[in-house]
């Protein structure tokens, strides 16, 4: 369920990929398995947003990734 609305821009630690969300929010979601564990060295939070609210701004990094 999707509530706030929100406008919020954001990055990767390099750069290389720079996002704007424009539009309503789901709630913070925590998630401790072991996968989000190894990818961020603790657990992670997380937001979702619907896919005409974000925006890519640079992508040069982008890369998908086969866990």
């Amino acid at each position: 369920t999707f509530f706030m609305a929100h406008h919020a821009t954001g990055s990767c630690l390099c750069k290389g990929v720079v996002f704007e969300v424009d539009g309503k929010l789901s709630p913070v979601l925590a998630c401790h398995c072991s996968q989000c564990a190894k990818t961020s060295g603790n657990f992670a939070a997380m937001i979702s947003c619907a896919n005409d609210n974000l925006k890519i701004l640079s992508d040069e990094t982008l890369r998908w990734f086969q866990s």
